[in-house]
């Protein structure tokens, strides 16, 4: 007997606000270690992909891009590189902490733009998630605002838009997950 699909989603939506959240620390250790943010990112890419090709096919799922949905799963994969190109650009310029603290405003810029793409309207406990989620953000990383460099702000506010992006084109595409995340990692 399969889950409930409220109670499935929700599961999934618990596990990966638990990524998200293991993903900041793990960023700051490897950072604080002088591990090169761009190695750490390939490395972490490179794994993904060679998960991702082996469970689709144990699970029996295609690689085909459904029909029809090529330009927007290559506008994805754009986005995808444009968020990596940006935020990886913007640690020369700002401190990590900072870096992903602008970032994480992801989030607010799905809110404040959902009812232009159809994603529902903005309600009072989707603005008190985010700052929730926001200050939990802030906690972990302790952002500093020593050595701001404009070019840094406006290169990880420019992955954090990119980032929204992803999530609306993401929404509107009808391509099995797992195939998708395999083409998207690819782009990146």
């Amino acid at each position: 007997m399969s889950p409930p699909r409220p109670l499935f989603g929700g599961a999934l939506i618990v596990i990966g606000a638990i990524a998200y959240g293991f993903n900041i620390p793990a960023a700051r250790v490897a950072a604080l270690g002088g591990v090169n943010g761009s190695n750490l990112a390939a490395l972490r890419t490179a794994l993904f992909v060679a998960a991702l090709a082996l469970l689709i096919p144990l699970l029996g799922r295609s690689f085909r891009i459904q029909h029809g949905e090529t330009g927007r799963i290559t506008l994805l994969g754009l986005c995808s590189g444009f968020l990596a190109a940006c935020y990886l650009s913007a640690l020369s310029y700002v401190p990590v902490a900072m870096a992903v603290t602008v970032f994480y405003t992801f989030p607010l810029i799905l809110i404040l733009t959902a009812p232009l793409s159809g994603g529902g309207r903005i309600t009072g406990w989707r603005m008190a998630a985010f700052a929730v989620a926001f200050a939990g953000i802030c906690l972990a990383v302790g952002p500093s605002f020593a050595a701001l460099d404009w070019r840094g702000l406006a290169l990880a506010f420019a992955a954090a838009f990119a980032s929204a992006a992803m999530f609306t084109i993401t929404a509107t595409l009808k391509q099995d997950r797992l195939t998708l995340l395999f083409w998207v990692q690819i782009a990146a």
